[in-house]
């Protein structure tokens, strides 16, 4: 076994996160060290990769190829997919340090639908098919996931901006995420999803129970009772509401590991009658999560700071988000303090010089896009905030994190 070593990175929280990546999405995942070598597999068939690599005519054009994204993706800085021999598809996420590549998170094999349509007996069975976007909002899933993990994220409090915004957002992929790839997603009972997540957050159990039933009505008709169809968007399921109340302040840690032996049951039955009553059965605990961790301060700061995660490129301000939660500015101003230990200005200013960190790694706009793009009016303010969060000018923080 090759070996690996990502610093500054729990191995452990990596081989959680990139298992529900799997469970999300089909697609095995491999951890490579700096040589591009697969260390690990992670996902149903956890020996795939190494028999493709040892079943194909030339071994070293795999290896080669793995080496070569690996090279690009960390000299682009984001996600790198790449095509090897049988039309087989493969993303790799890059693993970087101040001064190395130290591995990478390679998701694949999968086949994209529009190459292999025309010659589908040729293709292995245990190797799922995506169409485009499919395969974008699988991208999108990981890069959320892995910015997680090397960001070094922690069980923190429900306030910690940083975890809400994160939670928002792979939460919205989930949401997003469609399984069986060839169907119309108006057709999917989004609007039945959306009122579940409403009777779970009021921890209205029986409520909820109702509603559950009515979406799984609609989720049989959606899959005309597919098991496969209907066990993936089930999966789907479980993460996005798990995420949801997350998102709403509950502790993840045990949701996170609750949530990975729902979907183990889930795959271990070919029943769908069994699954819905997994789901339902399991619906109280989702529901009494979220009862056990409401308080009233921490709510209303809770929406506030999911208010802020979403419209921290906007133009507001302490007056339009107490107006947006009927709230008289003074209040909520002490209010906020008194939870998270900062003034409302100082939380806005971080989270928009945090998500700003990611475009000055990872694009190659202008500092005053960026500043513009992350809320801020004039690049010389932006400049000025950075630095004093910072410790260094937002170009030599650009300088530093392209070494």
């Amino acid at each position: 076994m090759n070996k690996i070593h990502y610093p500054n990175i729990e191995i452990g929280k990596l081989q959680s996160v990139l298992s529900l990546f799997n469970y999300y999405t089909g697609i095995e995942v491999c951890l490579l060290n700096e040589s591009a070598e697969i260390c690990e597999e992670i996902g149903k068939n956890k020996t795939l990769n190494k028999r493709i690599e040892n079943n194909l005519p030339d071994p070293d054009v795999f290896i080669k190829a793995r080496i070569d994204a690996l090279s690009e993706c960390a000299r682009l800085g984001e996600i790198y997919d790449f095509l090897c021999d049988y039309k087989l598809n493969f993303l790799i996420y890059p693993i970087n340090t101040t001064k190395a590549v130290s591995g990478g998170i390679m998701a694949g094999p999968f086949y994209r639908y529009e190459e292999i349509k025309k010659n589908p007996d040729e293709l292995l069975k245990e190797i799922p098919i995506l169409d485009e976007k499919s395969i974008e909002k699988a991208r999108q899933l990981l890069y959320y996931l892995m910015g997680d993990v090397i960001s070094g994220y922690k069980e923190i409090m429900l306030v910690n901006q940083k975890r809400i915004m994160h939670q928002t957002r792979i939460s919205k992929a989930l949401e997003n995420y469609n399984f069986g790839g060839y169907h119309d997603s108006k057709d999917y009972p989004f609007e039945s999803e959306r009122i579940l997540l409403k009777t779970i957050r009021s921890s209205d159990l029986d409520e909820s129970k109702k509603v559950f039933n009515d979406f799984i009505l609609e989720l049989r008709d959606f899959t005309n009772n597919d098991i496969q169809l209907f066990k993936n968007y089930s999966i789907q399921l479980c993460g996005t509401i798990a995420h949801f109340v997350i998102q709403k302040g509950a502790e993840s840690r045990k949701l996170l590991k609750m949530t990975e032996a729902l979907v183990a049951s889930i795959n271990k039955t070919d029943s769908i009658d069994e699954i819905t009553f997994i789901l339902s059965d399991n619906l109280e605990i989702f529901t009494n999560a979220l009862y056990h961790t409401e308080d009233k301060s921490n709510r209303i700061i809770r929406d506030v700071s999911e208010y802020i995660a979403l419209h921290y490129s906007e133009d507001i301000s302490l007056i339009t988000v107490a107006q947006k939660v009927n709230l008289n500015p003074s209040y909520l101003s002490r209010l906020f303090n008194q939870v998270t230990k900062m003034s409302f200005k100082d939380y806005l200013n971080k989270i928009r010089i945090d998500e700003s960190l990611r475009l000055l790694s990872y694009s190659d706009h202008s500092i005053l896009d960026v500043a513009i793009s992350c809320g801020f009016n004039d690049q010389s303010y932006y400049s000025r905030v950075f630095k004093k969060i910072m410790g260094i000018t937002p170009r030599q923080f650009r300088e530093e994190s392209t070494k």
